[in-house]
């Protein structure tokens, strides 16, 4: 790559991610969900062992409907305790991979970086549509893409 096309592309990553930043700010003052405490008590309410087993041993009948989310939650609450903004920042961090793999993959199917550029701009502001609970949104996404990007091409 050319000096003037990376520093183009560190250009729009910068932008865009300030972009996500902005749109985001507002949920990091936000406080749990009803869900979020319903996952939290389950998740430490049971033993660590039967979380991790659950987790090894998915295909098993366990307590745990979500096993890794469990242990997702498990994990956040030992480090941060009940407090809500240490959650709100792993669940924004974790979406930056995800338009990481937006652009990436609109990349690929595109072969042009501005339509890769704006596809994840439009990423973004999906959270717009849900200015309340971008956290929630954002989980969803982390939810969702992996599966979403790796479906079969037949799926409409």
């Amino acid at each position: 790559m050319r000096p003037t096309v990376r520093l183009r592309f560190a250009a729009a990553a910068l932008l865009i991610s300030t972009y996500f930043f902005l749109l985001v700010r507002p949920s990091l003052g936000a406080f749990f969900t009803r869900d979020d405490l319903m996952n939290l008590y389950r998740s430490w309410s049971f033993p660590a062992a039967l979380l991790l087993k659950a987790n090894v041993l998915f295909f098993w009948a366990s307590p745990f409907y979500r096993p890794l989310p469990s242990l997702w939650y498990r994990v956040v609450f030992h480090f941060a305790g009940f407090h809500a903004l240490p959650f709100h920042l792993v669940y924004l961090l974790g979406f930056l991979p995800n338009l990481l793999l937006t652009y990436s993959l609109v990349r690929r199917l595109s072969g042009s970086r501005e339509v890769a550029s704006s596809a994840a701009t439009i990423t973004c502001s999906e959270l717009r549509r849900a200015p309340r609970f971008p956290r929630s949104l954002s989980r969803t996404w982390l939810q969702s893409w992996p599966s979403a990007s790796t479906a079969s091409p037949s799926i409409p």
